[in-house]
């Protein structure tokens, strides 16, 4: 028997290891005929449930998402779904939900309690990585991307989210470089005094977190009133970290100084102790901070360079690698300025370029990173090609 019952009264229990919850499954028939699924839909789409007092849950949010129980297996979840229609009133966000918790997750459960089998849209409880994991490289149970990526995307042959369609994925190179750079220039600017709310949409609900999610330390932010202000040490406050260091360009008045796609919600202290240093692997025996989440400063122990850098925590590294590439393709010939260590203009020096191929390895895109990669598209209108399509970053060949 499959270890996932319906009951009589039409409940099906789901343990996640902290908590049982109760979801009411919702029938085919409830279904609307335009929610259509093709193999490329993404897991969430651009939106709000909202609060469940307005009675949001179980139907369409007048944003336009889902927030029932068939979205899972539609792909047209409100970015808030879960924590607000799934989770028992008062509870924490769920354990992150990856197929790849496990090597070979496909065709069973995950650790993190979801779900990475062909049953898992009737029962609403896929995996929120589960249509890339084992679903885009035709095999549904048992499959896995042998380099670790939740998506081996359009550059492996594998579907293109419809933001790609007029991108040919077998390009390579400059003319690989040229195509995406037409595609996600122009972004809708959001700006600088609306980060604030907008890291409320792009980096809150995370899970583990009830508030503002930082990648420089362990603190969980409130959103309004941990602002920076001034600090005078780590957990003081949180600020509007730019990753590519805003002196690497030279200014402030332009569409990159408030693109999401490098903003992050980061600890001022912390942010502080970076500067605009580098990123790298630092000596262990040069470190002179490291945070609460593990991410210190000191002297980078890489081919090419040996002055001071900032090695973020390891669950990081891929995404602000790809965060890298974004930029460097983003804004690709629009830059006048600067050479600094890690880059000349929106050109990645080899060195660097170096290291954050290999973080993106390491570290492959999340289920976190795809939702705020989806949150910053409902934003901003542009993606990251890399976060949708990773094997992406193999095809150019220069940064």
């Amino acid at each position: 028997m499959h270890p996932r019952m319906l009951s009589m009264t039409g409940y099906r229990m789901r343990n996640y290891g902290w908590t049982v919850l109760l979801l009411t499954l919702a029938s085919c028939d409830d279904v609307s005929p335009e929610r259509e699924r093709g193999p490329d839909a993404p897991r969430f789409a651009p939106g709000a449930c909202g609060d469940a007092t307005d009675n949001a849950c179980g139907g369409q949010s007048p944003d336009g998402c889902w927030c029932d129980a068939g979205c899972v297996g539609f792909g047209d979840c409100c970015l808030d779904y879960e924590p607000v229609c799934v989770l028992p009133p008062g509870q924490p966000p769920m354990a992150v939900d990856t197929c790849f918790a496990v090597p070979s997750p496909c065709g069973s459960q995950s650790p993190d309690g979801c779900w990475c089998d062909d049953g898992c849209t009737q029962y609403g409880d896929c995996c929120s990585d589960y249509v890339p994991a084992c679903v885009d490289d035709g095999n549904d149970s048992g499959g896995n991307d042998s380099d670790g990526n939740d998506s081996d995307g359009g550059g492996s042959g594998g579907p293109l989210h419809p933001y790609y369609g007029g991108i040919n994925a077998s390009l390579t190179g400059d003319a690989l470089e040229s195509a995406l750079h037409g595609l996600i220039d122009g972004h809708t600017v959001v700006s600088y005094g609306d980060l604030w709310s907008a890291f409320a949409q792009t980096d809150g609900s995370v899970p583990g977190c009830n508030g503002i999610y930082d990648i420089y330390s362990d603190v969980c932010w409130n959103p309004n009133s941990q602002r920076c202000g001034s600090y005078s040490e780590e957990g003081d406050c949180y600020n509007r970290e730019h990753s590519w260091p805003r002196s690497w360009w030279g200014g402030s008045s332009a569409a990159q100084f408030s693109d999401l796609f490098h903003l992050y919600p980061t600890d001022g202290y912390v942010n502080g102790i970076r500067g605009n240093l580098p990123y790298c692997e630092v000596s262990s025996s040069s470190v002179d901070y490291e945070s609460s989440n593990g991410s210190r400063r000191g002297n980078c122990a890489v081919s090419g360079f040996s002055g001071e850098g900032f090695e973020p925590a390891d669950a990081f590294k891929g995404d602000l690698a790809r965060t890298y590439f974004y930029m460097a393709i983003r804004y690709r010939g629009e830059f006048t300025c600067c050479a600094e260590d890690g880059v000349n203009r929106a050109e990645i020096t080899s060195w660097e370029e170096a290291v954050l191929r290999q973080w993106h390895t390491a570290d492959p895109v999340s289920s976190k990173e795809i939702a705020r990669n989806e949150a910053v598209f409902s934003l901003q209108g542009n993606r990251n090609p890399f976060i949708d399509v990773p094997a992406w970053v193999d095809q150019v060949f220069d940064f």
